[in-house]
């Protein structure tokens, strides 16, 4: 028969493991917060209970690491190891910030943590006392360092969390309207509204437009997710705010709409729908609430514990979950809305993913718009499809035709105009749309099959790329059904809405306030800018991220710079799919050369910076769910 392990040895597992169940509670109990997490009552049980869970198992694992020298020494002196361990992890897990590139820990100038600094010192007075009483007879000292062990985890547990930039800063309710800003993802502007005898996708967007100013000329600063919403929540130029690619952190040089409303007193949440616009990127700075947890359980990853996890995971972790459907983004908005008071003024952003491919929107969707076997070999349009990216190509195994992901595309843009009318429907039942700003807005398009790019977005910058739905209602303050026909950029946004929301102006902003322009006043300025990186000229030079192209949209003309590469220019009235390049030909050089002139200062002020944070390494983790997304591709 095996011979028990001394009781020595199990007081220091038993006694850990308690230590962790407490701040395994207390971590439970301070996640399930009005601030952090809206969670119904069965996820709060789960959350309550995995919380316990972890807490527990990580207690009596160090205290079975740390009991062993106690096997030998005495159950004061296992008992005192345990303490120790058990006090630095429950430090270090309460310190750890929600996860930022570059950000981990809150440190002292002298670059050592607050808590585990605090709590290293405090952890050696137990060990003294062990030292005095060392006497087994004197259990007293026992009871001391059991004692010391509820202390200091409560200690640890109110020392503060280091500072997110999303703590409230003004207590005034401010008198003016809500926001509610719903970003589309991957959205092309052309499929707003009815197309055609198949159908119309976007009921709720076009009643939206009804009630407020439908542009129909606006565009992105770039074609890919993070750095275009950057642009849109800051009002800066992308060469100018330096990010230029997914998976690069978001300065903290600009300000951002949140920070400012947060400043003017409202209460800001954010509801993203994939790992590109992660907290680890940095796009929660100002939002009170950053959801983007896209895994179930609902709350897991806010705990301490979880945020250790996710510093390493980010890094060096395998794959998980890139994105979550839209129905469950707006599940959760939908639950943080129900928590506020009736006179709680709020900035919501909810973010829909669903149009990004593989192409595969929920039932009777996927059969809506188009009829037929798309596998029949007598089809044969998709195989001229070449340079298909690679995170599609599973989603088109045995597919012969081409109608059938871009009729599949359309799905998933009905089923996002769904998941706004859910918005704008609870908005109606609250009573809060007559007081409530809307703007929605696409990030950037995508290519289904123009100029042979196929189900992508990120490397060209013609219209079916960078043209973006644009929906913007202020009850009483513009008019109802304007439609606003010239040329607008998605910087001009954030010049808008501060005005609309009573918000002081942010600094020297590029962009322009449309609200006298829907209003008749003044016309715009009918111009945008855009940018992306030139892939065909970098995987022909073996370069990364080096070579770039500049979009001009003057007018009805769409111009195009590239820097390994001809000019191209369109007539968009004349030739709307920008088939006729018009640049070859003499009577456009003037034109041509000053454009050429315009994108070569773009390119120039943005110098290197914007260069090198694109070129940047990304973390084993970061690029793994990146490459899952379409994001990062092998050359």
């Amino acid at each position: 028969m095996a011979t028990p392990p001394p009781r020595p040895y199990l007081s220091a597992v038993f006694t850990a493991a308690g230590v962790g169940a407490v701040w395994g509670l207390l971590d439970g109990f301070a996640t399930w917060d009005r601030t952090v997490l809206y969670l119904r009552a069965s996820e709060v049980v789960v959350l309550l209970g995995i919380s316990l869970t972890i807490g527990t198992g990580l207690g009596a694992a160090v205290g079975a690491l740390t009991g062993i020298p106690g096997r030998f020494r005495g159950p004061l002196t296992s008992g005192s190891l345990a303490l120790c361990a058990i006090t630095v992890v429950v430090a270090i897990s309460r310190l750890v910030r929600e996860p930022v590139l570059g950000q981990d820990v809150q440190l002292l100038p002298g670059g050592v943590p607050v808590a585990l600094a605090v709590a290293s010192f405090a952890a050696v007075v137990p060990l003294a006392v062990t030292l005095l009483v060392a006497h087994r007879r004197l259990m007293a000292g026992v009871l001391v360092w059991k004692l010391w062990a509820v202390a200091l985890v409560l200690v640890t547990w109110f020392t503060p969390r280091p500072p997110t930039g999303a703590e409230p800063v003004a207590e005034d309710v401010p008198d003016s309207p809500n926001l509610l800003l719903v970003t589309l993802d991957t959205f092309r502007a052309d499929h707003v509204g009815a197309r055609g005898a198949d159908g119309n996708p976007t009921p709720n967007l076009d009643a939206l437009a009804r009630r407020g100013a439908l542009f129909t000329r606006a565009y992105a600063q770039i074609p890919i997710t993070g750095p275009s919403h950057l642009s849109i929540l800051s009002g800066v130029y992308p060469w100018t705010h330096e990010t230029m690619a997914n998976g690069v952190a978001a300065p903290t040089s600009v300000r951002v709409l949140p920070e400012i409303a947060r400043e003017g007193g409202y209460r800001t949440a954010a509801f993203v729908s994939a790992f590109v616009l992660d907290g680890v990127f940095g796009y929660g700075r100002g939002f009170q609430v950053y959801d983007d947890a896209l895994l179930r359980p609902k709350g897991v990853h806010d705990l301490s514990p979880m945020r250790v996890w996710e510093q390493a995971r980010v890094r060096l972790g395998s794959i998980s979950e890139v994105e979550r459907r839209g129905d469950r983004t707006v599940d959760d908005a939908l639950a943080w809305l129900g928590t506020l008071d009736e006179d709680e003024r709020f900035v919501l952003w909810v973010h829909l993913f669903d149009p990004h491919g593989p192409y595969a929107p929920p039932a009777p969707l996927d059969q809506a718009y188009y009829q037929g076997d798309p596998r029949d070999p007598s089809h044969t349009s998709l195989a001229g499809a070449t340079g298909i990216a690679e995170y599609m190509k599973p989603s088109l195994v045995g597919i012969t035709d081409l109608a059938w992901p871009v009729a599949q595309y359309k799905g998933e843009v009905a089923f996002t105009d769904l998941q706004l009318g859910r918005l704008l429907g609870a908005l109606d039942a609250s009573g809060r749309a007559e007081d409530t700003v809307v703007l929605v807005v696409g990030d950037h398009g995508e290519s289904l099959t123009e100029h042979d790019y196929y189900f992508n977005h990120g490397a060209h910058l013609y219209d079916p790329s960078t043209r973006v739905p644009m929906v913007l209602v202020a009850p009483g303050q513009l008019p109802a059904g304007a439609r606003v026909d010239s040329v607008v950029e998605n910087v001009d946004l954030l010049p808008t809405l501060l005005p609309l929301l009573g918000l002081p102006a942010s600094g020297d902003l590029p962009g322009s306030d449309l609200g006298p322009v829907v209003r008749g006043e003044v016309e715009g300025d009918d111009q945008a800018l855009t940018i992306c990186f030139d892939r065909e000229a970098n995987k022909a030079k073996d370069a990364f991220m080096r070579y770039r192209r500049v979009g001009i949209r003057r007018g009805n003309l769409s111009f195009v710079y590239r820097e390994e590469g001809p000019e191209e220019l369109y007539n968009l009235t004349d030739d709307p799919g920008e088939t006729v390049n018009l640049a070859p030909q003499a009577r456009q050089g003037f034109l041509v050369q000053q454009l050429s002139e315009r994108a070569e200062a773009i390119l120039e002020s943005a110098g290197s910076g914007a260069y090198e944070r694109a070129s940047g390494e990304l973390g084993a983790g970061i690029e793994e769910r990146l490459r899952a997304l379409g994001y990062v591709e092998d050359d």
